[in-house]
């Protein structure tokens, strides 16, 4: 669930993905609860999250090979409560 991006985009993402899928098929995900944590750099951060106006579990990665880069991608973990109804399966 983290690589859809964020609330944002999280529908256009599985819109897409859903596109490319055969009919039928099932989008499986998984996330973690950044809740769930005692870690204080990992509070730190949901803290400065919340501060600029991000969900708590948003972050940021720069995914770097040798000399390239790939710029910065989101990722966004939710807990349970925050997940939005952004997709059904009736599998």
């Amino acid at each position: 669930m983290g690589l859809l991006g964020g609330p944002d985009t999280a529908v256009e993402v599985l819109g897409s993905l859903a596109r490319l899928a055969r009919p039928g098929a099932c989008i499986i995900g998984e996330t973690l609860n950044p809740h769930g944590t005692t870690n204080p750099e990992h509070l730190r951060h949901q803290e400065e999250n919340r501060r600029v106006g991000r969900l708590p579990g948003q972050l940021r990665l720069r995914i770097r090979h040798g000399c390239s880069s790939d710029g910065v991608t989101g990722t966004h973990d939710v807990s349970p409560g925050e997940r939005p109804a952004v997709a059904a399966c009736s599998c």
